[in-house]
């Protein structure tokens, strides 16, 4: 890659070899143009996307923003943490089975190297004694111009047990990773659909416990 900068007349141009690990030269011209340089191939301050990492970034919903069976799982209602605290949108769910079900989707960036994903589940029990534990189970497909959008998702993968043990705190619960069902392969640019169900809690305070987001994390390269 190359990089320029300019102080004055004196310009510093610096250049790296082949791959991260590459020899760098500085070149110090005093005057381009007096020494019939051409400032035009110093132009390129851009860095090679070979040199660019993927990075970790995330998207989130809030409750207001899933969509629900409407029957285990309600739909969202805008409600008041623990009584006196914020209102926000939450959603309650009534069992652990795979009847309670919450669903979303999003476009992703055209930087998403296609691979898998990973879910964070956010909720609160607001019971005076918290008690038990939940999980979910999470699947996703992603589908690009002119594939088939359908019943199809990757094999369900189980967020960490989540033991509530403090009333009225937030808790979270990560899956591990999720592979996408796609027609071809999953791309930059696909809507990606997940679904998450009730899995094998064993917590019975369904009544208090509310589900206040989800949080998808990717990789994605800032080259894209």
């Amino acid at each position: 890659m190359t990089g320029l900068s300019n102080e004055g007349a004196v310009t510093t141009v610096l250049h790296g070899g082949a791959g991260t690990t590459g020899t760098w030269t500085q070149i110090v011209l005093a005057d381009m143009a007096a020494n019939s340089v051409d400032s035009d191939q110093y132009t390129d301050a851009s860095i090679d996307p070979i040199h660019l990492a993927n990075q970790t970034k995330s998207m989130y919903w809030p409750a207001g923003a899933i969509t629900t069976d409407g029957t285990v799982c309600t739909d969202p209602s805008e409600r008041q943490v623990n009584t006196t605290g914020p209102r926000q949108f939450q959603i309650n769910c009534t069992a652990n089975s795979s009847s309670a079900i919450m669903y979303g989707h999003a476009v992703m960036p055209d930087g998403w190297d296609g691979g898998t994903v990973t879910f964070e589940f956010a909720s609160i029990n607001e019971n005076a004694t918290p008690s038990g534990d939940y999980q979910w189970d999470v699947e996703c497909q992603a589908a690009g111009d002119g594939e088939a959008v359908d019943a199809t998702y990757g094999t369900p993968v189980a967020d960490n047990t989540l033991t509530y043990t403090t009333d009225g705190d937030i808790e979270f619960i990560t899956s591990a990773d999720v592979t996408c069902a796609c027609t071809t392969s999953c791309l930059g640019g696909d809507v990606l659909y997940w679904r998450a169900f009730g899995s094998a809690g064993s917590s019975a305070q369904h009544s208090d416990i509310y589900q206040v987001g989800v949080k998808m994390e990717y990789a994605w390269n800032p080259a894209d």
